[in-house]
């Protein structure tokens, strides 16, 4: 019975809309289009497309062990609310919080070095700064992977939605968008691409130096008292 080792990332707005999971499942990284208004995006890249439900649920229908890796608690708190499976064994589903396991691996093995480096963006205010220094990105500069001088945390729901209003005002016709309008398209894909490739990484570095930190942050993808 095969195994399954996701890396996860979706990306939606503040309001439980999702546009987009990137995933690398057994080493094959994908991307599904989740939102219907980014339909002729994903005709033109040749993408799945599917919802946020269906996603979910075809996760469900894997057999053996599933563990997933994600930047935060957010993945695991879209699979207990979006659907629930049915009469699955519930333990073969286990959840890494790459972003609690990082904090730990930086705090025990790489503090000086992580302490020297400057704002992840200049010019972000004393409310923004310190989730943006604990961003994925940030930490990854501990890494010989970082991020391309485009990449922008706070931009992608706006470009995001740029791109559908392109998309929706030409029936999904993708040629006819702004040189703009595609470049946000590009943009939003080629972010998530990173950030899925990142955690890889990261997973890869913490395991090196820091394994406990996994352990710790390992947990079942439903709480116990699930029914």
């Amino acid at each position: 019975m095969t195994d399954y080792t996701i890396f996860l990332d979706f990306e939606g707005d503040t309001k439980d809309c999702y546009f987009l999971a990137g995933c690398q499942i057994n080493g094959k990284f994908r991307q599904v289009v989740l939102d219907e208004r980014l339909c002729g995006l994903a005709n033109f890249r040749n993408l799945q497309q599917s919802d946020i439900k269906t996603f979910v649920e075809e996760i469900y229908s894997y057999p053996g062990s599933v563990k997933i890796y994600a930047y935060s608690m957010r993945e695991k708190e879209v699979f207990s609310s979006v659907t629930r499976p049915v009469n699955k064994s519930l333990d073969r589903f286990e959840y890494v919080n790459l972003l609690k396991a990082a904090k730990s691996w930086i705090y025990n093995c790489k503090k000086e070095e992580f302490d020297a480096l400057p704002p992840f963006r200049k010019g972000a205010n004393e409310f923004r700064a310190k989730p943006l220094r604990n961003s994925l990105a940030s930490v990854m500069r501990l890494t010989n992977f970082p991020s391309k001088s485009d990449y922008a945390p706070e931009r992608t729901t706006k470009r995001f939605n740029m791109g559908i209003k392109g998309l929706v005002r030409h029936s999904q016709d993708y040629d006819k968008l702004t040189a703009t309008q595609k470049r946000n398209l590009t943009q939003v894909l080629d972010h998530n691409e990173y950030d899925v490739k990142a955690l890889v990484v990261l997973l890869s570095e913490i395991n090196r130096d820091h394994p406990k930190a996994l352990e710790r942050e390992t947990y079942p993808l439903f709480d116990c008292d699930f029914s």
